[in-house]
């Protein structure tokens, strides 16, 4: 007997159904392998798949009369090895490396305070006190003082007790990192059992002298604050961890002995920089930026969220992801759920500032005033009230002040104090003298203060 066959119609149905099903297996497989590699320690291979091409040999330096030891330039001043022998299994280059190229923007942003917000504890680094008379803070308990020392080259801060005259030192850590620009002050943070934790004691600016961390209530000999992963990613720039796999949680102890890349630096806002300059060393002639993240090709919105991500209030949202793997032009959305409440409140230690902003008729009435509109990032801009004013009169008329003839010619001068004024925290405080002492900061609501406006004005004619 004949063997019976499907009919036509029936053959390209099974067919497309076929098809169907197959375009299915491979659209879950790409889900998967995506999932799969968003849950991967982030490597290099993820940006550049391909390995780069191996450059032609270098030619032979022409000869040259040997320099003598004076003409040899200082370890810093000289270029950044070749690429082919960089630790390029990282992402992240680090600052140095991206000095070659970006030499005048590094030279200049070195010198911020987002560059300077976390250093090694150093002699040049740590601004308090370690001379007799100066390195010792008391407390409201008559037996409990803690002392600041330097020996060894390294500083050291103990908890010391005494009682009927016999002086017990409790316990003594070593300062091993500096956090804080040193603007307002620094707070110092010790390595133990390979984990981070902040010290009790830390540096306030204001009044140059040490006191009590921020939060830390005066008498609190506490020196098991932990340093969570959440609470250094916006002062660092990126933590490589010392043994490979997941990314830090957010909740979880912070293991010492991998590498920090310190401070606020370039790749905090424009993304790792290893693939950005591997390529360019493979393609000298290339002038458009490749494999980097220009903030002035995002939109409005993701340029003000590059920002946002440590100036947007940190105790006010909830994490959705690990500490350390936000990258700039992400949204926001995808790394946290937004609780802040929708009336911005004072400003906070820990920064609302693009809320405030944002609140602002300024930002309202505009359709491309971002941060960068006011602030210079790769400059140190602070204290030059009449630079920001200058900013300020790119869209306002100094004329059109409501105190311009009781100002003067400092109507144009100084828009900033009166507009932006200085406030105090209630969310960010440190005891000293046996008080609750608030940190102040400028507002970044930017609107009419009659009372600041009035201040400001005496204090120019008391001048």
């Amino acid at each position: 007997m004949a063997e019976l066959t499907p009919a036509p119609k029936k053959k390209a149905t099974l067919a497309a159904l076929a098809a169907c099903f197959a375009i299915v297996l491979g659209v879950i497989g790409a889900l998967g392998y995506w999932i799969h590699l968003e849950h991967q320690p982030q490597d290099f291979t993820r940006i550049e798949a391909p390995a780069p091409p191996a450059p032609p040999p270098l030619p032979a330096p022409a000869k040259t009369p040997a320099k003598t030891a004076a003409e040899e330039p200082a370890p810093s001043d000289r270029a950044v090895d070749d690429w082919r022998y960089r630790r390029i299994g990282d992402l992240y280059l680090g600052p140095d490396g991206c000095r070659d190229c970006h030499r005048v923007h590094y030279e200049t942003a070195s010198q911020t305070a987002h560059f300077l917000d976390s250093a090694p504890a150093g002699r040049d680094t740590v601004l308090g006190h370690f001379e007799a008379g100066r390195n010792v803070v008391k407390t409201l308990d008559p037996t409990l003082t803690f002392e600041m020392e330097a020996r060894d080259g390294r500083f050291w801060q103990s908890e010391v007790r005494t009682k009927d005259g016999q002086r017990k030192v409790v316990q003594t850590e070593r300062f091993e990192l500096v956090v804080g620009s040193g603007v307002k002050g620094q707070t110092y943070i010790y390595l133990k059992d390979g984990a981070l934790f902040q010290l009790p004691i830390s540096h306030y600016t204001p009044l140059d002298t040490w006191t009590f961390s921020p939060s830390f209530k005066e008498g609190m000999d506490y020196f098991n604050r932990p340093i969570l992963p959440r609470c250094l990613e916006c002062h660092v720039t990126h933590v490589t961890p010392a043994t490979p796999g997941p990314p830090a949680a957010h909740d979880a102890a912070l293991a010492g002995g991998g590498e920090m890349i310190l401070g606020i630096t370039c790749e905090k806002c424009h993304g790792p920089g290893a693939a950005h300059a591997m390529y360019h060393r493979d393609h000298p002639k290339e002038t458009q930026g490749k494999l980097m993240v220009s903030l002035k090709g995002l939109s409005r919105v993701r340029q003000v969220e590059t920002c946002g991500f440590c100036h947007s209030g940190a105790t006010l949202k909830k994490p959705l992801r690990p500490a350390f793997t936000w990258r700039p032009g992400r949204p926001l959305s995808d790394f946290f759920v937004d609780i802040r409440p929708k009336t911005p409140g004072p400003p906070e230690v820990h920064g609302n500032q693009v809320a405030l902003v944002q609140a602002s008729a300024c930002y309202q009435k505009s359709e491309t005033l971002t941060c960068t509109t006011c602030h210079d990032v790769h400059k140190n801009e602070r204290g030059q009230p009449a630079l920001h004013s200058k900013r300020c009169l790119s869209c306002h008329q100094a004329e059109h002040c409501g105190k311009a003839k009781a100002l003067g010619p400092a109507a144009a001068e100084n828009c900033i104090d009166c507009h932006m004024p200085m406030q105090e925290s209630k969310g960010a405080h440190i005891w000293h003298g046996g008080k609750e002492n608030y940190i102040p900061f400028r507002s970044h609501l930017i609107k009419v203060y009659p009372e600041e406006s009035d201040a400001f004005i005496k204090k120019l004619k008391n001048k």
